[in-house]
């Protein structure tokens, strides 16, 4: 049996790289016009004061490649902002002399911690270029917190409550739900800090597994309230003072120096606005 091998279609083949050079013009573009206005700006010595970033959601490490023709006509969600892509803007942001700081305005991550790490180094590298950062968050929970005191100033809506309450992990055991349909599983466990398969192979946690886990969260814990008192310029031992009383509502925060101001998004413009003037 001769085997046929399908040869591609040249007007499918043009078709595609028509649409891709199109994607990748109109992408230049954009950029070429952006630069422009941005040439102009710093020829007529215009003073951004600040640039307002909004930042949220899963920042995979990665864009995602450009979109075709079609895509680009369905009501398709916006793609993920990537930390390849925020890291680009901050990078031109650290270069602009005319560019006072940047206001990020935090809209709910979805990331792990590895990807948290990675967003407070950007603001730090930022800080570290002469720039002013602040962090606008309608939320003070572990995570979005952690990334905050990377920055200046943290600014927070009324009504928001301080909720860094700590870390927790939680097992799944399914021996017995196993057994219940007559499935048993085999493990050879060669220690009993071996503990990959106790989900499969036992009925609630060993003494060895909580010992293990425990050690990583206390590690855990200790590295975020080290990062977030250095933020805020408070003792480690403060900060986890605080964290034992949480939550704490917005006035408490600021007065115990977590935060540095309570207003609502519409007011940043007015608060930073009369800080300068204060400032001058």
């Amino acid at each position: 049996m001769t085997e046929q091998v399908k040869q591609p279609d040249f007007f499918s083949e043009l078709t595609r790289e028509l649409r891709q050079a199109g994607t990748d013009l109109g992408t230049l573009w954009r950029g070429g016009g952006i630069s422009l206005r941005n040439w102009l700006r710093q020829a007529r010595h215009t003073q951004l004061d600040y640039v307002v970033l909004p930042l949220g959601g899963p920042l995979p490490e990665r864009a995602d490649p450009p979109r075709g023709f079609i895509e680009r006509q369905l009501p398709l969600p916006a793609p993920p902002l990537s930390m390849e892509v925020v890291n680009g803007r901050l990078r031109a942001i650290a270069d602009a002399n005319n560019v006072k700081g940047v206001v990020f305005i935090f809209q709910g991550f979805s990331a792990g911690l590895g990807t948290l790490q990675n967003v407070r180094r950007a603001i730090s590298r930022l800080r570290e270029a002469g720039k002013e950062v602040i962090v606008y968050t309608p939320y003070l929970d572990m995570a979005h917190y952690y990334v905050a005191t990377a920055a200046d100033k943290i600014i927070a809506p009324p009504g928001v409550q301080f909720e860094v309450l700590g870390l927790r992990m939680e097992a799944i055991f399914l021996k017995d739900a196993l057994a219940k349909v007559g499935i048993e599983m085999d493990v050879v466990q060669i220690s009993p800090y071996k503990t990959a398969l106790n989900t499969l192979g036992q009925a609630a946690m060993t003494p060895e597994e909580e010992e293990q886990l425990t050690w990583l969260l206390e590690d855990r814990y200790d590295m975020l309230t080290a990062d977030m008192a250095d933020g805020r310029c408070l003792s480690q031992g403060d900060m986890q003072s605080l964290i034992d009383r949480a939550p704490l509502f917005a006035e408490e925060a600021l007065a115990e120096g977590l935060i540095d101001a309570i207003a609502y998004e519409d007011e940043l413009a007015y608060l930073l606005a009369g800080e300068r003037e204060s400032q001058s």
